[in-house]
């Protein structure tokens, strides 16, 4: 697995400023009353389900780790938090950049994450919490053009795309590779509770493929600015009930030309509640996006509640990152 991601690249503010330019404010409308949807458990894997990683004798996966890697990346639904950061050291000056950071609760169809991370173009530390139900999507934290990042919006379909391509929790794990995780030569480092599961730690004893693990490679953006590896670990925690729960990794170099500035790249990804039925809520009093075209209420709007009734979607799983 590659983390490319450490960086939020802004998809949401260039989707933001590309969709406002072409826009125009609409004429005042009445808020519609919230709506509510109880996700069962899903049925359908949109991820295809992967095999368990092969190796040979001199290079294998501890079981463990191969059933509950499979096991993880065929879950439907989770809850997790991922974050991740550089620390650099230049002239004896310590300086930690966030990265992107993620948390919340993912489903085939449906989730709510709050995501955050500095953009790589300006340099800005910026945050947005997501709702996706089905095809609809909310979204808070925006501004500009008169919007309230401290109100909710309704998306129209038309600019979704940018929200929908942010990383999900399912995309990040299905997204290792298991041969990448035979490679880093996996043992085992002790036991520890987690999520009140009895769990086993393992540690990568590969110090090249841990790197890979992490997403630092010799190509990459954050490879460069490493400069010359020093050291690089990956931990995995395999835990009672057969899933994955906890994932970390850093990795840490210098320049070349002056050895004791340093760059250290970190990740943390806790995952937990796999296979349970989130019930995901649409926020209360959010607004339309500017210049979208509002669906009007149809004759069968249920009284007792007050809701309007939302058009019927498919669903669509949201791309894997």
């Amino acid at each position: 697995m590659k983390f490319r991601v450490l960086f939020f690249v802004g998809l949401v503010s260039i989707f933001f400023t590309t969709a406002c330019s072409a826009l125009t404010p609409p004429t005042p409308t009445s808020t519609p009353a919230p709506t509510e949807t109880a996700t069962p458990v899903p049925t359908n894997t949109p991820e295809p389900t992967r095999p368990l990683a092969t190796a040979t004798a001199a290079n294998a996966v501890p079981p463990a780790i191969s059933f509950a890697l499979n096991k993880t990346q065929n879950a439907r639904s989770m809850q997790f938090e991922f974050e991740s950061s550089v620390t650099t050291v230049q002239d004896g000056q310590t300086k930690k950049i966030p990265g992107l950071a993620l948390q919340g609760m993912d489903s085939t169809l449906n989730r709510n994450i709050t995501i955050s991370g500095t953009t790589s173009d300006t340099n800005e530390f910026i945050t947005y919490q997501v709702i996706v139900l089905g095809e609809a999507v909310y979204i808070k934290g925006i501004s500009g053009n008169g919007l309230d990042p401290q109100e909710w919006y309704d998306l129209p379909e038309a600019v979704q795309a940018g929200v929908r391509r942010l990383p999900t929790a399912r995309g990040l794990i299905a997204s290792f590779d298991p041969a990448d995780v035979s490679s880093a030569q996996f043992q085992a480092a002790g036991s520890e509770t987690v999520d009140d599961e009895n769990c086993s730690v393992w540690t990568a004893n590969n110090a090249k493929y841990a790197q890979t693990l992490v997403g630092v490679t010799a190509d990459s953006e954050l490879g460069k600015q490493l400069g010359q590896v020093d050291n690089a670990e990956f931990k995995i925690w395999t835990c009672a009930d057969g899933y994955i729960h906890l994932m970390t990794g850093q990795v840490l170099g210098h320049a070349a030309a002056k050895t004791q500035d340093t760059t250290t790249v970190t990740l943390r990804f806790h995952m937990n509640r796999f296979e349970e039925a989130f019930k995901f809520q649409a926020p209360a009093n959010f607004k339309p996006f500017p210049g979208a075209p509002q669906a009007q209420p149809t004759a069968n709007a249920t009284k007792a509640t007050g809701a309007t009734p939302t058009p019927t979607r498919s669903a669509t799983p949201s791309p894997t990152p």
